[in-house]
């Protein structure tokens, strides 16, 4: 009966009162959690006794407890910060700005953050000395044509050597058997 008024004077003032917070850490080899029929007890070994009591949405704690350690990157700066890690495990990640599509000409395979600074590639002549030089391009594609003339191979006029058209082919006309 004592502990049962006990408990409801702790819950009692806890309630109508603002208590301080106090942060103790606990190094300990073990401990306990239970619950059973609304009330919760937590303890570590090496401590005070500490002791939960939940009912709805009411907590009392009594004594001091160790908070859980979580190994893991600390810093709010990094890509793969983890705002529920306490203890740094120095794998923090920073960016590396770039291109990361690799379809892309300006790929940069160490980039871990996107800039927004990927090029598309455009294959075409890039040889400003070629007759079909193309200006668009970005990546030669073997295109290049420095011979123009007749690529028709059924006119008079046809060169072979001629990649480029320039609309000079010549045709007979007309009867051609002597």
């Amino acid at each position: 009966m004592k502990k049962g008024i006990l408990l409801i004077s702790f819950l009692t003032i806890s309630i109508l009162c603002y208590c301080q917070t106090l942060t103790r850490h606990v190094v300990s080899s073990g401990g306990k959690h239970s619950s059973n029929g609304g009330y919760s007890i937590s303890f570590t070994i090496g401590e005070s006794i500490v002791e939960t009591f939940t009912i709805g949405n009411y907590t009392l704690t009594q004594g001091f407890q160790q908070p859980k350690i979580k190994y893991g990157c600390t810093d709010s700066l990094a890509t793969n910060y983890d705002p529920n890690a306490t203890i740094s495990d120095n794998s923090c990640i920073y960016c590396v700005y770039g291109c990361m599509d690799s379809t892309q000409l300006n790929y940069n395979s160490l980039a871990t953050c996107d800039d927004g600074s990927c090029i598309a590639i455009v294959y075409g002549c890039i040889d400003t000395n070629a007759i079909n030089y193309f200006n668009g391009a970005n990546v030669d594609d073997g295109s290049c044509c420095y011979v123009s003339g007749c690529t028709d191979p059924t006119a008079t006029n046809y060169d072979p050597n001629a990649c480029y058209d320039d609309n000079s082919c010549s045709y007979v006309t007309g009867c051609t058997s002597p």
